[in-house]
């Protein structure tokens, strides 16, 4: 199939939820299929998804299909959503459910769900902030955690980076479960994880950065860019021998923080030795051009490709902020 666009508020983004990949994954296509068949997505108008389309989307076979959808339309149905609202000039946080009906062909057809009046204005497009993408960037990720990062992700991909989130609201955003990832290191793991599959599986290319209160993680804050095609990789890559140096210290350095670069690195012998010596074998490797455009993603990760420039503070949508330069004690 072509490329399904999905439209969400991101008052929707931001809202509080749990859901399962089948759920997602409904939700996702039903809306996609929606917009390409031009219908409007009312609390009145069931939306129908055939398991062919379902399949074809996210590569699955019919069974599989089936299945997933059978389970998600009987799980979805008591699945409940908060979020904050204001009512008559008062903050309010609402409770409503995603869908009012849902329904399933006995004959492996497909399925129709219709949401409710709560959830779908934040679907229909008659809010005023909306984040866009494609299925066809998600459908490999297989984590929940993962597809909620990326929608976060790409709320703020015009800015290029996400302001700094407190550990807590960034679980939330993720819809982690107040019961899982209770510590700080199970935590880092999880994200370093759904990090890393974003940027293996999707167009976006994400870096992450730990905000520290001395050895207190305090808070993230993440670097995106926008890719052309999620598998485009030149061949060659040529780097000075200043780069060389340059960029495998910050591979080095940056072992600890992402398991993916850590895996890489780790198979270089000299990793057993010492860091002085893998800094020096991973330096030798990059002047091998070949070699160098294989540590590519991994290089973006650290901030390859930046040529130094100061990054401009902008907002979600893309446009400068303009700070105050006379006061320096606001916290904004």
């Amino acid at each position: 199939m072509g490329k399904e666009l999905v439209t969400k508020s991101n008052s929707l983004i931001n809202a509080s939820y749990y859901l399962n990949l089948g759920e997602y994954r409904l939700i996702t296509s039903s809306v996609a299929l929606a917009r390409k068949a031009g219908l409007g997505i009312t609390a009145d108008r069931p939306l129908k998804i055939s398991v062919q389309e379902f399949a074809s989307l996210y590569s699955l076979d019919r069974t599989t299909a089936y299945k997933m959808l059978r389970s998600a339309c009987d799980s979805l149905f008591e699945r409940q959503i908060s979020y904050l609202e204001t009512l008559d000039g008062r903050k309010m946080i609402s409770r409503t459910r995603w869908v009012q009906r849902v329904s399933y062909s006995i004959e492996e057809e497909g399925v129709e769900l219709v949401f409710s009046s709560d959830v779908a204005p934040h679907i229909a497009g008659l809010s005023d902030k909306f984040t866009t993408f494609y299925i066809e960037n998600i459908k490999k990720l297989r984590s929940p955690y993962a597809v909620r990062l990326y929608e976060q992700f790409s709320r703020w991909k015009n800015a290029g980076s996400t302001p700094e989130i407190d550990p807590a609201e960034l679980k939330r955003l993720m819809g982690v479960e107040p019961h899982l990832y209770t510590t700080i290191r199970l935590f880092n793991r999880l994200l370093v994880s759904c990090v890393e599959k974003i940027n293996k599986h999707t167009d976006l290319q994400v870096t992450l950065h730990q905000i520290k209160n001395w050895r207190k993680v305090k808070g993230y804050k993440f670097d995106v860019v926008v890719r052309d095609s999620v598998d485009a990789s030149p061949a060659t890559l040529k780097l000075s021998t200043s780069q060389q140096r340059t960029w495998a210290n910050k591979l080095v350095d940056a072992m600890e923080i992402n398991r993916e670069i850590n895996r890489r690195l780790c198979r270089f012998p000299e990793s057993s030795v010492s860091y002085t010596a893998l800094r020096t074998a991973v330096a030798k490797a990059l002047a091998d051009q070949k070699i160098a455009a294989s540590f590519l993603p991994l290089l973006k990760q650290v901030g390859f490709g930046k040529h130094g420039r100061k990054r401009v503070p902008r907002d979600e949508d893309g446009k400068p902020i303009i700070e105050d330069t006379i006061s320096g004690d606001f916290d904004f």
